[in-house]
C-alpha cells in the first residue's frame, strides 16, 4: 500500500479540494495511506481548509504548514477563509517540514510526495538539516524514504 505526504496550496482553486477528497476516497477504500498533509502556503484558512475536508469524509491525518516568509501567491484567496469560518476548522498546525521531516524518519516504508502547488516545502525540506527525528540532513533523508 502506498504512503503518502500530500504538500498542497490549497484555498484558490478547486484543484487541491477535489484532489484532497479524491485522496480521502482512495485512503479509505484501502488503495494508499496518508502519512501527512502539508499546506505550501501561508494562506489564511489553507490548513483549516485541509482540516474541513478531512473531517467532512471523517478521516484523521496530521497537518503542517508552511512557514514564512509567504509566497506572492499567499494574497490570493478564493475559499479558505470561508471554509475556516463555515466550519470553524483550526488555522494553527506545526511546521509542514518538521511534520515531514518526522513522518520520513518514522516511516519503516518508503513514502511518495505527492505536491499539488510550488515546491517551497519540499525545498526547504530538501534544504534541512538533521534535526530530533534523524541525524540525515534532508537530502539524505529525501532518498533513503521516498520512493517518488
Amino acid at each position: 500500500m502506498k504512503r503518502i505526504i500530500l504538500d498542497t496550496d490549497i484555498g484558490v482553486d478547486c484543484d487541491d479540494a477535489v484532489a484532497l477528497a479524491m485522496l480521502i476516497g482512495f485512503a479509505k477504500s484501502g488503495h494508499c495511506s496518508i502519512e501527512a498533509i502539508t499546506t505550501s502556503t501561508t494562506r489564511r484558512g489553507a490548513v483549516a481548509s485541509v482540516r474541513a475536508i478531512c473531517d467532512y469524509y471523517n478521516y484523521s491525518v496530521k497537518v503542517g504548514q508552511m512557514r514564512q516568509p509567504a509566497l506572492a501567491c499567499d494574497r490570493m484567496n478564493s475559499y479558505a477563509v470561508e471554509l475556516m469560518e463555515r466550519y470553524r476548522a483550526s488555522d494553527v498546525a506545526s511546521d509542514g517540514v518538521a511534520l515531514m521531516r518526522r513522518v520520513l524518519a518514522e516511516s519503516e516504508e518508503k513514502v511518495t510526495l505527492v505536491s499539488i502547488g510550488p515546491f517551497t516545502n519540499i525545498r526547504r525540506l530538501l534544504e534541512s538539516e538533521g534535526d530530533e527525528f534523524s541525524p540525515l540532513g534532508g537530502a539524505e533523508l529525501v532518498a533513503e524514504k521516498v520512493d517518488e
